[in-house]
C-alpha cells in the first residue's frame, strides 16, 4: 500500500522547507531538491538507498532521532518536532528543526510511510543561544551583588565570587589571585572553585 499522494499536500511550508519521504518496506528515503539544498547533498540524486542520520553529529541527537522515530513506529504519536545538530558535506554543521508524521499503513496495520520536512534554525538558535548566555551573566552578576551584601569578610566573599562564577556563570574554574609584594612579583591564589585539578600548584605568574 504506496497511495500516490501528493507530496506538496503532506506537510504546508514546503516552499521553505525540505522534503523526505521514508518507505519503511523498501528502506528507502526520497529527499526533496530544498532538502539537499539546505543539507547540502547533491540534487540531482535524491534517492538515497541509506538514512540521513549519518549526518547527525551528536550521540544524543542520534538518540532524539531514534527515540521520535520508534514513537512513530510504534504508533504512540502521530506528528512530532524534534531539533538537531546536522553536518554537511563541507564539515560545516546547522541547526535543523525537522516535523515528521505518519502518512501510510500496511495491510497489517503496521507503519509503512514516514514523511517530513526540515528547516534551518541555525540563527534562531543561535539567537537563542546568545540570550541565554546574555541572561546568564545577568544572573551571574545579580547574584555576585547579593553575595557582596551578605559576606561577613573577604575571604568568604571572594570563595562565594569564584563559586557563583562556576554555578551560575557556567566556568569550568574560577580563582582569585592577591599580587604579592615580593622580589618575584609573583601571585598568590586566595580563592578558587570549579575543576582546578592541580593547576593553581604549577601555575607560574607574576
Amino acid at each position: 500500500m504506496y497511495a500516490d499522494i501528493d507530496r506538496q499536500k503532506l506537510i504546508p511550508g514546503l516552499a521553505t522547507e525540505g522534503f523526505w519521504d521514508w518507505n519503511l518496506k523498501t528502506n528507502i528515503i526520497y529527499l526533496s531538491p530544498r532538502y539537499c539544498e539546505l543539507t547540502g547533498c547533491i540534487p540531482e540524486d535524491p534517492w538515497f538507498d541509506k538514512g540521513f542520520v549519518d549526518m547527525l553529529t551528536l550521540p544524543d541527537d542520534h538518540q532524539k532521532f531514534f527515540l521520535s522515530i520508534s514513537k512513530h513506529l510504534q504508533g504512540k504519536t502521530d506528528v512530532s518536532i524534534l531539533d538537531y545538530k546536522m553536518i554537511l558535506s563541507d564539515g560545516s554543521a546547522l541547526w535543523i528543526e525537522s516535523r515528521c508524521r505518519i502518512v501510510e499503513l500496511d495491510e497489517n496495520e503496521r507503519i509503512s510511510r514516514i514523511v517530513g520536512t526540515v528547516a534551518n534554525i541555525t540563527e534562531r538558535n543561535q539567537a537563542e543561544q546568545e540570550l541565554h548566555k546574555l541572561n546568564r551573566a545577568l544572573l551571574t552578576i545579580s547574584n555576585c551583588n547579593q553575595a557582596l551584601l551578605h559576606a561577613d569578610n573577604e575571604a568568604e566573599l571572594l570563595q562565594d565570587i569564584c563559586r557563583i562564577v562556576v554555578e551560575t556563570g557556567g566556568y569550568r574554574m574560577a580563582w582569585v589571585g592577591y599580587a604579592v609584594d615580593d622580589d618575584e612579583k609573583s601571585v598568590r591564589p586566595v580563592a578558587q572553585a570549579g575543576i582546578e585539578e592541580g593547576y593553581l600548584e604549577t601555575l607560574n605568574i607574576s
